[in-house]
């Protein structure tokens, strides 16, 4: 779902339904379709509250529509001197924080569906909106910008080259003049910087934040103000000219405002606040250039809402009156309008406000001055004992246990194999919950025979390892009679054995692109034996042993996928697969009057291919993935041809053949979404895309390169692809058509295209 509504959503329900039906109906739930997945979610709804989901639904939307205009009631429906910016062409709009750069300008951050994510710029003169700096933000999208410096300051997340999903905080300065960025302070895990005559962040602490400076020479930190354990510093903002400084902490359960002169702050955090709301919190402080009066915006109303105070009139005025929550609010630099964000539907649009327009009305002290039963709020667990339980933790070392070999997920498969057969079985699969230890495994059936592949794959080191037993079917093809034969039949070839992987990654960029190289060396211990490709065949020959090496390198260079795309709209993509066979076995064989070779002595093979990726029509978030790919292979062939050839071809091609390469082209054009309404499916629907794509491939063996092309083979095609999951099921489900134009034939495709 867009912008985190998903989330939004099950929040808002989680607390409807225990409001309705009790504390524990969402834990129940939860744990029933955890023990019963196949049964969906509703069924548990249904057992755990005594409603199916559609009486659900129905009372929660009249619950909040009740809600809705209750929280209307009152305000005013037109505000006269609001502007909307108009941004043309983008969707999913997900503004944030803008800032004023100068009187015409404004700076601001933006995620879309359709466009980067990054910072942009907004000049209110032209009405031109433009990319700035593709890069993301930390959540909170606290960033600054310096009007005497000409420098954006902002904190994002820093991956770990080794270790997936770890990151790191780090505050960059963007310089306007030159266009670079630069690191500030490496890996001190800094956010929220606040530039002025010092240059002050955010920083983890304990069990929350303090404020640190920064010196700008040598960019040395030094503590600047913090709380006790019991609280913690969501953000600072420090007065350009006046010696003053604003800092939003969070106190127990309240979230109040803080101001003070720099050098009294350490001391104001451990009095009371000057700000406290007793229903709602305080976010998003912004000083004015000049003179000493700060924007916040406070939901104690139950609608975000931007506010002014004035702190030597000790006076806190309402900005605005709006239908949707408004937020993020930043003066202009000669403080005659304001900035900020509404959340309106599923989007964030900036829009901008005069003086004039302020709602004005002036907030009774008793609304926001603290109160002596707000205050006890703020001082936390009243039990001393409370209060200090978190010093008795008792440490031991982690035992997954045994419990983690339960399958956490069960999925049925199914494949299509060569010469029109089919194999079924499940899929399995589990992790503990550090991930350390994992295993997937599956069994299925295929020409009256059981089939298995298990794998176990340890993460408790770097990089880790992965070992594997499996039994596995193929069906190559081969050569009846000597080497210039031109027939062919296949057979089935039974490979069982084990395997050794040391899979390493190293992740260069993950952030609005994405760079990492993965390589993986593998060992394989295997027997092998030729059967019948009937039914009912039996063994053709005994098994024979098999030691072979193999290694895999994948590398995605400045990948970048938009929220709706299908495949990536840039970057590269390149792989390649190296396989040797270390001891040789040649099998021999007579089976219908035929005598059949398949030799395994010096085998070996290549493969080496890229992809790149293109957006023609980014707006409507359609891309081109335009690859080629080689095949070099002796003695019985190493690579399936399965996975190599397009379906669409009127038969198997080249076959035997061991030098081939091909070129492919896949264009995806979406064409519906769910969450744009007008749909309603019983499974989550991620999208209904259409996907033409083409595939020419040649006999690389040829004399001449003329008659490789001469001989080539091509297939186009073209159809409809959707992705959905059912409870914990996902399916990527496609039918098409193929056409190969030298042999005039057109092919039904369902499945993989």
């Amino acid at each position: 779902m867009p912008n985190d509504r998903h989330y939004i959503g099950g929040h808002e329900f989680s607390q409807w339904l225990h409001q309705q039906h009790g504390k524990s109906a969402m834990k129940e739930a939860i744990e029933r379709h955890y023990k019963w997945p196949f049964l969906g979610f509703g069924y548990a709804l249904k057992r755990s509250t005594g409603h199916w989901p559609a009486t659900l639904y129905t009372q929660f939307t009249d619950h909040l529509q009740a809600r809705r205009t209750e929280s209307l009631h009152g305000k005013s429906a037109s505000e006269t001197e609001v502007t909307e910016l108009a941004l043309h062409g983008k969707k999913g709009v997900h503004i944030r924080r803008p800032l004023w750069i100068d009187d015409q300008t404004l700076l601001m951050h933006g995620m879309f569906y359709n466009s980067p994510a990054g910072f942009y710029l907004y000049n209110l003169d032209v009405r031109n909106f433009h990319l700035l700096l593709e890069h993301r933000s930390v959540e909170d999208f606290r960033f600054s910008f310096d009007r005497n410096r000409g420098e954006l300051y902002f904190a994002d997340y820093v991956t770990d080259g080794r270790y997936d999903n770890t990151y790191r905080a780090r505050l960059f300065r963007f310089d306007m003049k030159s266009q670079k960025k630069s690191a500030v302070s490496h890996d001190n895990r800094l956010f929220a910087p606040s530039p002025g005559n010092r240059m002050l962040a955010l920083q983890p602490h304990g069990s929350g934040n303090r404020i640190v400076s920064i010196d700008r020479s040598d960019e040395s930190l030094t503590p600047f103000a913090e709380t006790d354990g019991t609280s913690t510093i969501e953000e600072v903002r420090q007065h350009s000219l006046h010696n003053l400084v604003a800092v939003i902490a969070r106190k127990g359960s309240v979230q109040a405002l803080w101001v003070a002169p720099s050098g009294d702050l350490q001391e104001n955090l451990k009095g009371e606040p000057d700000i406290a709301f007793e229903n709602g919190s305080v976010f998003d402080l912004d000083w004015h250039s000049s003179q000493k009066k700060l924007l916040f915006s406070s939901d104690h109303t139950g609608n975000l809402n931007v506010y002014e105070y004035e702190p030597e009139a000790a006076r806190v005025t309402q900005v605005t009156q709006s239908k949707f929550n408004a937020f993020e609010a930043s003066y202009s630099p000669d403080g005659s309008r304001i900035a900020y964000i509404i959340h309106k539907g599923d989007r964030h649009i900036p829009v901008i406000l005069t003086r004039s327009g302020f709602a004005g009305r002036i907030l009774p002290p008793d609304e926001w001055v603290p109160s002596s039963p707000l205050l006890r709020m703020s001082k936390g667990p009243a039990d001393q004992d409370q209060a200090s339980a978190g010093t008795n933790w008792q440490q031991q070392s982690y035992q997954a246990g045994f419990s983690w070999l339960s399958p956490r997920t069960i999925l049925p498969l199914y494949e299509s194999v060569s010469n029109g057969k089919h194999k079924y079985g499940l899929s399995f699969m589990s992790t503990d919950p550090l991930a350390i230890h994992t295993y997937s495994a599956s069994v299925s059936y295929l020409n009256q025979r059981p089939w298995h592949d298990t794998s176990y794959t340890y993460s408790g080191f770097h990089p880790g390892f992965r070992v594997s037993s499996y039994n596995r079917p193929s069906f190559p093809l081969l050569r009846n009679g000597g080497p210039e034969s031109a027939q062919f039949s296949r057979f089935l070839l039974q490979n069982t054995g084990f395997s050794l992987q040391i899979p390493y990654h190293f992740t260069f960029e993950r952030n609005t692109r994405f760079t990492r190289l993965s390589v993986t060396p593998e060992y394989n211990l295997s027997r092998v034996r030729f059967l019948g490709s009937g039914l009912s065949s039996g063994p053709l020959t005994s098994f024979k042993t098999l030691h072979s090496t193999s290694l895999h390198i994948l590398l995605d260079y400045r990948i970048r996928q938009f929220r709706r795309d299908v495949q990536p709209n840039k970057g590269w993509t390149f792989f390649g697969q190296m396989d040797y066979n270390l001891n040789g076995s040649t099998f021999n064989f007579k089976t219908d009057g035929s005598l059949y070779r398949g030799a395994f002595s010096g085998r070996r093979g290549t493969s080496l291919g890229l992809f790149n990726y293109f957006s023609p029509l980014q707006r409507w978030n359609q891309s081109l993935r335009v690859g080629g790919q080689v095949i070099l292979q002796t003695g019985l062939n190493t690579y399936s041809r399965q996975n190599l050839f397009s379906n669409a071809f009127s038969e198997e091609i080249f076959a035997g053949i061991g030098r081939i390469g091909y070129l492919s082209t896949r264009y995806t054009i979406p064409l519906l979404y769910p969450d744009d309404g007008g749909l309603l499916f019983p499974v989550y629907l991620s999208n209904i895309y259409f996907v033409l794509f083409s595939q020419t491939a040649g006999n690389l063996a040829r004399d001449s390169f003329t008659d490789v092309i001469n001989r080539s083979r091509t297939a186009l095609g073209a159809g409809i692809r959707t992705r959905i999951k059912l409870s914990n099921l996902s399916f990527d489900l496609g039918v098409g058509f193929g056409y190969e134009p030298s042999r005039n034939q057109w092919s039904l495709i369902i499945g993989r295209f």
